[in-house]
């Protein structure tokens, strides 16, 4: 425990007001003057002789060796402490132990990871240092039922003891990670402070009274201000006159009539300015991009305008039950018309949209921008997949002949994300390598929920080299991006959690890549039948999959995180493909339990990545 306490501490207490205890015969630090005069008066602690300006600080765990509280000279509030009753909840969970671990410096003054820390740990003394640090109301905490749910940073209802557990974990870990802690490191230090801090105020809100009134007056004026910024029935009267109009050209369905309700419902909901595309719709089309007036004519619809509304139509006919993933269109939407600008003239609006544009705030704005600025280099996707598909196409021919297992593989990999057959791949590929991939960059897109992305992101490191498990990338930077926005993502389990973009782009100084492009496949080894797919490797070609297996070396180049609005954030990830490992391994399995958290993300294709937890049958 006294490794514990002096992590949780976070660094040395080397004030100038200190004293030798009596009792262990260390060095005590004393918050205040007025602490440390005490302590002497009553005996309990020696004036230190001094020879020369310092004193030696002594080691981080002597300063917790004795009675804690009495030679912290009464730094801990007393009168906040957790009942028996918090401590218990706070140690006790239903579905196993929650634990972390922690760094600390070895004989030789070196970082070592192994510090176990689980909640079994949080004692009373441990519980209220975290509460001082943070300014909770212990007391107040007491009081609540511990099975009251509360809102966690993420937006899940949580009990509030386990969010206090949470909380205390977050600041072990923060302190660690700070200017002065253990492990400096200013990019962590932010990430764990900033969700550090967003849970201490979600307790706040709940014990402090004061948070409360707070709370309660903005939710009033929230109420206020949604009157003008929001919409209603009455308001949306045009909008719903001209969807009916479009018949079967709203959104594609026959018969549907979207109702002012259905249309207030998404418009709020979804924070779609819907009125502002009957003045507008060539922002959506300078967006995405349109056909000509002409062209769309042809198509039946008699303006851009009609065009764009049955967009919206189709947004609303499936937003109307919540059905998110088949909303194709919601993040252009939101994009091209964000409610928040309402109630702003054509002119401030025009000027808002363009400096979004410019500066993203939020987002798919920014995954837009990043796919934009990598499309000027990357032009023919199409082209370069290809190209590399016809290179590779001789080698996938050889392999073919060599029995039925080379198709079945990669159809059991690219169908059903078999872990057995990925792990046959990824042999294959160390042990008979193909020709290299052709290209500038490869990508790959994620939208990881907060608590992954913490862990993913400890593994990169700016300047360090690193090894990846057998990895899933695109050659289009689209693909990537759209895997990586938690709006309309084609992943069916990325939900509103997953708000945390991470693309990572890998280069190569020679502009090739030790990978396999899975489109090479096509027309060059045999059609599989499974019992689950009658298909061929044609279906997936829209991805532009390369797999780079894991016997590559890579150099973290750059990371670069920008917070965004409503709590998210996008990070990019640059590395550098340099070689291949000296020691090829062909029985390097693949984690079936995939508590790898590069395994988790990295080695499965976009279009399914979390979703591995079960054996194949």
């Amino acid at each position: 425990m006294i490794r514990l306490l002096a992590l949780l501490e976070g660094k040395q207490k080397t004030t100038d007001f200190s004293a030798i205890s009596k009792k262990t015969g260390r060095l005590v630090y004393f918050d205040t003057k007025d602490n440390m005069d005490a302590a002497v008066k009553d005996g309990t602690h020696d004036t230190p002789k001094i020879k020369g300006k310092d004193v030696k600080t002594p080691k981080s765990s002597d300063l917790f060796k004795g009675d804690y509280e009495k030679e912290r000279g009464g730094t801990i509030d007393k009168n906040n402490k957790p009942s028996d009753k918090l401590v218990n909840a706070i140690q006790t969970q239903s579905i196993g132990t929650q634990s972390i671990t922690l760094y600390r410096k070895n004989k030789n003054g070196k970082l070592v990871n192994d510090v176990p820390f689980s909640q079994t740990d949080m004692t009373a003394d441990i519980i209220k240092q975290v509460a001082n640090d943070e300014g909770i109301d212990l007391n107040a905490l007491n009081k609540l039922d511990f099975s009251t749910k509360i809102k966690d940073e993420d937006g899940r209802k949580n009990p509030i003891h386990d969010i206090m557990r949470v909380l205390i974990f977050k600041n072990l870990e923060t302190k660690q990670y700070a200017p002065d802690g253990i492990a400096p490191d200013e990019r962590l230090y932010k990430i764990y402070s900033d969700r550090k801090n967003k849970i201490a105020k979600i307790i706040k809100k709940v014990t402090d009274p004061s948070e409360a009134e707070k709370q309660t007056a903005k939710t009033s004026a929230k109420i206020e201000k949604d009157k003008t910024n929001l919409y209603d029935k009455n308001s949306v009267n045009d909008v719903t006159n001209i969807l009916v109009s479009l018949g079967n050209k709203n959104g594609g369905f026959d018969n549907y009539e979207p109702q002012p309700a259905e249309i207030t419902k998404v418009a709020n909901k979804f924070k779609i300015d819907v009125n502002r595309i009957l003045k507008h719709p060539e922002a959506y089309c300078n967006l995405v991009g349109c056909s000509s007036e002409k062209e769309l004519k042809k198509d039946g619809y008699k303006s851009m305008r009609d065009y764009v509304l049955s967009k919206l139509g189709h947004t609303v006919y499936f937003g109307r039950d919540n059905d998110v993933d088949s909303m194709y269109n919601l993040a252009d939407l939101q994009l091209a018309y964000p409610l928040e600008y309402k109630n702003l003239s054509d002119d401030e609006w025009n000027k808002q949209i363009e400096e979004e544009r410019k500066n993203p705030t939020n987002v798919s704005g920014a995954l837009r921008k990043f796919n934009q600025n990598e499309f000027i280099e990357n032009k023919n996707t199409d082209s370069i997949s290809d190209n590399n598909a016809k290179l590779q196409s001789k080698w996938v021919v050889k392999q073919s002949k060599k029995g039925n297992d080379y198709a079945s593989n990669m159809m059991a990999y690219q169908s059903m994300i078999s872990k057995s057959a990925l792990e046959n791949i990824d042999n294959l590929l160390k042990s008979d390598p193909p020709p290299p991939i052709k290209a500038k960059a490869l990508y790959r897109g994620m939208a990881l929920k907060r608590s992954d992305y913490s862990k993913f992101i400890k593994s990169f490191e700016e300047g360090s080299n690193i090894d990846l498990p057998i990895s899933s990338f695109s050659f289009d930077s689209g693909v990537a991006t759209g895997f990586a926005d938690n709006v309309a993502n084609d992943n069916a389990l990325i939900s509103k959690e997953n708000n945390q973009a991470v693309v990572i782009k890998v280069v190569n100084k020679k502009n090739q890549f030790n990978g396999f492009a899975m489109n090479s496949n096509i027309g060059n080894t045999n059609r599989v039948k499974t019992s689950e797919f009658d298909s061929d490797f044609s279906n997936w070609s829209f991805q532009h999959e390369v797999l780079l297996p894991s016997n590559n070396k890579y150099k973290v180049v750059k990371i670069e995180r920008k917070e965004m609005k409503n709590g998210r954030s996008f990070t990019t990830i640059l590395l550098e493909q340099t070689e291949l490992k000296k020691e090829i391994k062909l029985k390097e399995l693949i984690d079936t339990s995939e508590s790898d958290i590069l395994k988790q993300h990295l080695q499965y294709p976009n279009r399914l990545s979390l979703l591995y937890k079960k054996e194949e049958k």
